[in-house]
């Protein structure tokens, strides 16, 4: 019987002012995330902890696919190029997991690098987002505008009408041009909106 009792799995869990600070903690944070009393028993301390760090996961699912948006999208050949700048920034430093480690570890002055690379991420995966929002909303006027047959270095022969010089123009380069041309239009403009809106996030509390 004193076996039984001494077991956390079968009683209240042994840690329980920690476990209920770090359950305070979170619902100071989060109110709607947890009950207003922490679990317990082992068994429901087990789920909350299960809870939390599929939660964690997806975080880091997160953060590997801002790493992964932010080398599709940036522009290796510009060196003012910001989304070049934090590909460069996250790749050389700490990740989510690390900074957490730390933050747990050495205490509250290691706070600062866990939550703001945490804001980091979350607001990068909403931009990339609303930035390719933009594009898809923006590309017939893009498109339109490529299309503009004023834009196009036109040449030929005096006696050729424009529209015979336009046929020539797409028949020589415009239809081996143009789609690689809207390309890399849709892809500066999707880098330059999702920093303007990362930036916007970050600039929010």
């Amino acid at each position: 019987m004193s076996d039984q009792a001494g077991n956390p799995a079968n009683g209240p869990v042994a840690a329980g002012e920690p476990l209920a600070a770090l359950w305070g903690a979170v619902r100071e944070q989060v109110p709607e995330l947890l009950p207003a009393q922490p679990p317990g028993d082992a068994e429901a301390a087990a789920r909350a902890g299960e809870a939390l760090g599929e939660m964690a996961r997806a975080l880091l699912a997160l953060e590997a696919h801002v790493h992964h948006m932010l080398s599709d999208l940036r522009r290796v050949s510009e060196q003012s190029d910001p989304l070049n700048h934090f590909y460069i920034m996250l790749t050389e430093n700490p990740g989510l997991s690390e900074t957490l480690r730390d933050f747990l570890a050495k205490g509250r002055r290691e706070r600062g690098n866990f939550v703001n690379l945490l804001r980091a991420v979350q607001a990068w995966t909403r931009a990339f987002s609303s930035g390719l929002r933009k594009v898809l909303i923006r590309s017939p006027a893009l498109i339109a505008e490529e299309l503009n047959p004023r834009q196009w270095p036109l040449s030929g022969s005096m006696l050729l009408t424009e529209d015979a010089k336009i046929g020539k123009y797409l028949k020589e380069t415009g239809l081996k041009t143009l789609p690689e041309k809207l390309g890399t239009l849709f892809h500066q403009h999707a880098g330059r909106y999702a920093y303007e809106d990362y930036t916007s996030l970050m600039r929010r509390r």
